[in-house]
């Protein structure tokens, strides 16, 4: 194909010109390489008898190839006479010549789909004009692993060189077979990043006792040969990551359960409900609270759920505020949630987000 201007430049202005498919019907869209076409003739022959034991002979492989075209051509004709015979008297249906993307149902799916990605550039931002350098995915703003950024920089050159290594070995040189099977490349994607795995408690531990051995080592020699201050000179920090606040280099998490043992001593013990004007209520705690029942979507839970609950609390107040948590990147709140995992993560901010939208319409109502 990369010879075919110089060698038979005749074939290669029929390519220029389009003149490689083949029109089934009228459909504008329909069309098909002609090789498929001889495929198209030989399986209506095939059905007729078969074409077993036409390799053995030739004197029967030249017949099938001569008649073979024409033989597909009577069929479909006899079969095009019986269709109009069983339509006499029958009304006409008007052959629909539209493209299959042309249906409402796909223009319709294409549309959300467009807005919304116009709805997420706008409650995220221009995702062009950040400057930080990181691949992320832009509704969850996950950054992507390097690994995955450096197959999106590579992969196009990699094709390359593996296309010119398979002409060079396979076609010029001829060290290798021609039908030698081709090794497939397992490259870190999107949806299959490399898996990290995380080393388990014991060899954190290890891994720890040999850094503070090698630290009081050179602590050691050197409070020896400068006459070092023990007082002051752990007064400093010696350490990547302060012990009371991390564990193993990642920040340790405790219960909030705990905390009310603690507040239930410092408040006072009230019976009755006190008297107020306003409510502020716990957006995912009332998600987790109530129970979805019979809903299946998030739009039967807040219509059926979670508003009568939110409608309910206004006839005793004057005012309800409903607040939801917000995963700021490099907070506690993200760096905890992102131990139970992105899909979790991406479940949270779609709720809080279809939530949010729909009780801000119901308090403005």
């Amino acid at each position: 194909m990369e010879c075919l201007e110089t060698e038979i430049p005749a074939i290669a202005v029929e390519f220029k010109n389009g003149n490689v498919v083949v029109n089934k019907t009228n459909r504008a869209f329909s069309l098909f390489p002609i090789d498929q076409a001889h495929k198209q003739n030989n399986k209506i022959v095939k059905g007729d008898g078969g074409a077993i034991g036409l390799t053995d002979s030739s004197t029967q492989l030249w017949r099938w190839m001569v008649s073979g075209p024409e033989m597909s051509r009577i069929i479909n004709d006899f079969k095009l006479s019986q269709e109009l015979v069983r339509n006499i008297g029958k009304q006409e249906k008007q052959e629909d010549l539209h493209h299959q993307e042309q249906m409402k149902g796909v223009q319709n799916t294409f549309r959300n789909q467009v807005n919304a990605v116009c709805s997420t550039f706008e409650e995220m931002g221009n995702p062009f004009a950040d400057q930080t350098g990181y691949l992320f995915v832009l509704d969850a703003r996950d950054i992507a692993d390097s690994k995955v950024v450096e197959t999106v920089r590579t992969v196009e050159q990699l094709g390359k060189d593996q296309y010119q290594q398979f002409v060079t070995k396979r076609l010029q040189e001829r060290t290798m077979p021609l039908f030698d099977t081709i090794q497939k490349n397992k490259l870190p994607l999107f949806s299959s990043p490399p898996a990290t795995k995380e080393k388990s408690s014991e060899k954190l531990k290890v891994v720890t006792l040999k850094s503070n051995c090698s630290l009081f080592s050179r602590l050691y020699v050197s409070c020896q040969v400068r006459d070092g201050d023990l007082e002051g000179l752990f007064g400093h920090e010696n350490q990547s990551f302060h012990p009371s606040l991390f564990q193993y280099g990642k920040l340790r998490s405790g219960t909030k359960s705990d905390l009310l043992s603690c507040l239930e001593k410092n408040g006072p013990v009230q019976a009755q409900r006190p008297s107020v004007e306003a409510l502020l209520l716990h957006g995912a705690a009332i998600v987790n609270m109530l129970k979805p029942g019979a809903s299946k979507t998030f739009q039967e839970y807040s219509e059926t759920v979670f508003f009568p609950y939110v409608k309910n609390q206004l006839r005793n107040v004057e005012r309800v505020d409903v607040v939801w948590d917000r995963y700021l990147p490099g907070s506690l709140k993200d760096s905890a949630q992102s131990k139970r995992g992105k899909g979790i993560r991406r479940c949270v901010r779609l709720d809080t987000r279809i939530l949010g939208r729909k009780l801000d319409s119901l308090l403005e109502g």
